[in-house]
């Protein structure tokens, strides 16, 4: 079996973690959408929503909620996307149950190119504003 980099980043890169509860945690998409792109990931492996426990995804939403209010006030976000990507063909690329929380600005952010990989610096900033 392969290994999920989800569950990697769970078991071995807790300072990438920006928050974190018993179902889920948070971290920062790593080729972003935009600025403050955060991913709400299932602690439990479940390939996507339609396999993962009804009271995960509830919890997993409201957490997602919680993150999107941050972006509005802690990033200047002037919207929020909240989704998840089912299959292949929906867009899903990582075979494990997650929530995208995608900020969006009336005016695009300087210096931000969309899918170019974070940095890590700005990423560290990011986590410190979010947490």
């Amino acid at each position: 079996m392969q290994t999920c980099i989800f569950c990697e980043i769970r078991d071995n890169q807790k300072e990438s973690i920006i928050t974190e509860d018993e179902n889920a945690f948070v971290i920062l998409d790593k080729y972003p959408s935009s600025d403050g792109h955060m991913l709400i990931i299932s602690k439990n492996h479940s390939t996507s929503m339609l396999d993962a426990e009804d009271i995960v995804i509830s919890k997993m939403f409201l957490l997602a909620k919680r993150m999107a209010l941050r972006a509005k006030q802690r990033l200047g976000a002037d919207g929020v996307n909240v989704s998840t990507n089912i299959g292949k063909e929906a867009g899903q690329i990582i075979d494990h149950f997650h929530i995208h929380v995608t900020p969006r600005y009336a005016t695009p952010k300087k210096g931000f190119l969309v899918h170019k990989e974070l940095s890590a610096e700005h990423a560290k900033d990011l986590i410190k504003r979010l947490s």
